[in-house]
């Protein structure tokens, strides 16, 4: 009950994101949102939980939120046909996926290990089913069984106005967490190296929620606390943390993992430039300027397919803004007081385990 109505908040937040157009605002991003949110129970969401669902709301998309909680919602059926078959595998191993170098190299990982069946919880992007399913049949020395599950994430019936889409990720862990708490399982991986997870503004002008922040510490942190407070007992963790992105594909490449598998994976955040060919990436982006210097430091080659080369991208005003950026960022010092001073850190993991995510990419 409680991780439907997790996911039923989450979406939500998620729709209410979607249909508020930021640049009718002042400053032309923050926005006052009213949300009722119709639940089970709403018993549990009074007090601590509402404020922490509050909280995570506002840490995600940077606006002010007023959220109320209301009974009535109807329990869904315990199978439900877009998660088929939750009787067949009690207390799986459950990770989110979504056909990137991290959640790829997990798997890889993982799926080595022997033990109950590892199931990914992933995005039904029409672009990706494919790239996902052949990602996850190719998986080296799989000693375990893995269950690719492929859902639709936007909820139906609105109209979208708003592009920014910052509460996308915590839509999809929502739905993770109620994956979990189906399978009878406690624990949830979210894959993401810490360089990317924390990711501080490259410039002062992505700071805040203008960066996204979907797996920082402090909105996991706070998932977690949402859940505690609403009776839950899945906890979701991030084990690549404490890791570059370079270090994750080290990872995968020792268990096996080629280059040229490593390279189906996708990275790119600009998907509207290959929408026709979802593996091709634009290779000027911030996500393909990682995925880059990641590929390059553990495998001394990059066989991904760019749409453009880095060389023709530093020549390009709009195209090399992103690594311009990069390079400012990396060319000095990264304190305690830049990896706190734009969202706040839990007291575990503190924000001085997050600084060797810098020297190593340095």
């Amino acid at each position: 009950m409680w991780a439907q109505d997790l996911l039923n908040f989450a979406q939500a937040v998620y729709v209410a994101d979607r249909v508020s157009r930021r640049a009718a605002t002042a400053d032309r991003w923050t926005r006052e949102l009213e949300l009722a949110v119709q639940v089970i129970d709403a018993h549990p969401w009074c007090g601590r939980a509402g404020r922490l669902a509050r909280d995570l709301a506002a840490a995600l998309t940077g606006d002010r939120w007023l959220i109320e909680f209301h009974g009535g919602a109807q329990p869904a059926p315990e199978t439900i046909p877009g998660f088929p078959g939750f009787s067949d595998c009690i207390e799986p191993e459950i990770a989110l996926f979504s056909g990137g170098l991290d959640s790829t190299g997990y798997v890889v990982e993982r799926a080595r290990i022997a033990g109950p069946p590892l199931v990914l919880v992933a995005n039904d992007h029409p672009g990706l089913q494919l790239l996902q399913r052949s990602i996850v049949n190719g998986i080296p020395g799989q000693q375990r069984v893995v269950q690719l599950r492929q859902f639709s994430l936007q909820p139906t019936g609105f109209e979208t106005t708003e592009l920014s889409n910052r509460s996308r990720g915590l839509l999809y862990a929502a739905t993770g967490i109620y994956v979990t708490a189906a399978h009878a399982a406690r624990r949830l991986a979210i894959p993401e190296n810490g360089f990317m997870a924390i990711n501080l503004p490259l410039t002062a002008s992505r700071s805040g929620s203008l960066s996204t922040r979907s797996t920082h510490p402090w909105t996991v942190y706070l998932l977690n606390g949402l859940i505690d407070a609403v009776g839950g007992d899945v906890q979701v963790v991030n084990p690549y943390l404490d890791m570059t992105k370079g270090e994750v594909v080290g990872r995968a490449r020792d268990h096996q993992a080629t280059p040229q598998f490593l390279a189906q994976t996708i990275s790119c955040g600009d998907h509207s430039a290959n929408r026709s060919r979802p593996s091709a990436h634009c290779g000027y982006c911030f996500p393909c300027l990682v995925r880059r210097s990641a590929m390059l430091a553990a495998l001394d080659s990059d066989p991904t397919e760019y749409t453009c080369r880095l060389d023709e991208a530093s020549r390009d005003p709009r195209r090399g803004r992103h690594l311009r950026a990069l390079r400012h960022h990396l060319g000095r010092e990264i304190t305690i007081e830049d990896v706190i001073g734009d969202m706040p850190f839990p007291d575990s993991p503190t924000a001085q385990s997050a600084l060797p995510c810098w020297s190593a990419v340095d």
